[in-house]
């Protein structure tokens, strides 16, 4: 007998679009992999360019990998080290954003994917979240936003954005 496999791809759904009422375009959307998982994904344009960065929740095969001697970025703070896994080519910038308050602000959620690339910062929650998690990493995204430091911005920030 053979193993059936289902092989349709990923696709998304539900997608709505449109700016806040700080200029901030937003998408939000479903990632639905067929009989697999669900992710809601909150996207943001950002007002300066930002380093390419993976932040993720720490698995227990993350921990097994810096076992074998897998790399990645640590801060400051050895609980937000325990809880996420930093993953990127650029730490120095990176560690110009991870400052001590967007640390204390990223440890009162739940932890979730985050990704930033050089124009838009994402994040993505596991499963049907409901409306109140998506508005709590809204509300996230842009206080992270908020508190990038001015000098940041002066150096990275786009003239035609705030």
């Amino acid at each position: 007998m053979s193993e059936v496999r289902d092989e349709t791809p990923p696709y998304v759904q539900s997608v709505m679009r449109g700016r806040d009422a700080d200029g901030v375009a937003w998408t939000i959307f479903q990632h639905v992999q067929p009989n697999r998982s669900v992710h809601w994904c909150l996207i943001a344009e950002s007002p300066v360019l930002l380093p390419i960065l993976k932040m993720s929740p720490e698995t227990a095969s993350d921990r097994a990998a810096k076992s074998m001697g897998k790399r990645e970025l640590q801060v400051e703070n050895q609980a937000f080290n325990n809880r996420y896994f930093l993953e990127t080519q650029e730490p120095d910038r990176v560690l110009h954003l991870l400052h001590p308050q967007a640390i204390d602000r990223l440890m009162y959620l739940i932890p979730a994917e985050w990704e930033f690339s050089p124009r838009y910062i994402m994040v993505c929650l596991d499963g049907t979240a409901c409306s109140q998690n998506l508005e709590t990493y809204y509300n996230a995204i842009k206080d992270f936003i908020r508190l990038i430091p001015g000098y940041y911005r002066k150096d990275f920030g786009f003239p035609n954005l705030s």
